[in-house]
């Protein structure tokens, strides 16, 4: 089933700073990689239903891989992990063309945890794993199995509950807050769970926007 990317609101920037098209493309591919590991159209995913019966049950488990293969889940994670971590360098330049130190960009990547995974689970893609460089969060992470799960949130004023139904036929009709997204436990070199991805990423994607804005660009 191909992945839908929903376009989001045009990058604004204030009138201080022109972004340029190089920073601009750059943040809307960070967000577009994102839109790409989610759906929230869950009656259009193929939905893969396991029936186990005892003498005083019945059990239904359901899987929203959608038919995607390991190597299509692993090209869209890595597409965000990329997209995450490439930002770091061209920030970088972008703020020496402007005047800032460098260092700012640095530091603020520096100081978020999330973000030093995000830029190592780069590096491993790219050189292998281990890499043999220092990583930068000190955990030699990498990546466990990479999921497809089902994510149900609830609250807020447009949808506060989420309600669930699951028929006699094993057909699940969800009301509410739900979408079907694509992660993997982040791991470090002994195998011990360091984290989601999926919150990695986005902590690592809210770190950039904040420095975005103290630079005087606004994504």
């Amino acid at each position: 089933m191909p992945v839908r990317v929903r376009p989001r609101a045009p990058i604004r920037t204030p009138a201080k700073f022109s972004m340029e098209p190089d920073i601009a493309s750059r943040i809307r591919r960070i967000y577009s990689a994102i839109d790409a590991t989610e759906d929230d159209e869950i009656s259009e995913i193929t939905v893969t239903r396991t029936f186990t019966r005892t003498d005083n049950k019945i059990s239904v488990e359901e899987n929203f891989r959608g038919g995607l293969k390991d190597e299509e889940l692993s090209n869209h994670i890595h597409s965000l992990i990329h997209n995450i971590a490439n930002l770091h360098d061209h920030l970088c330049r972008w703020a020496t063309s402007k005047g800032h130190d460098k260092s700012i960009v640095t530091q603020a990547a520096e100081a978020c945890f999330e973000l030093q995974v995000i830029r190592d689970l780069s590096n491993n893609d790219k050189h292998g794993y281990p890499s043999g460089r220092k990583t930068k969060s000190g955990r030699k992470p990498k990546l466990g199995e990479l999921r497809r799960p089902l994510e149900i949130s609830a609250g807020g004023t447009a949808s506060p509950s989420t309600v669930i139904k699951l028929g006699t036929d094993g057909t699940l009709k969800i009301q509410g807050n739900a979408k079907v997204i694509m992660t993997a436990d982040i791991l470090d070199f002994d195998n011990q769970r360091i984290g989601d991805l999926r919150k990695f990423a986005l902590v690592a994607v809210s770190t950039w926007e904040n420095l975005l804005a103290r630079l005087g660009l606004n994504p």
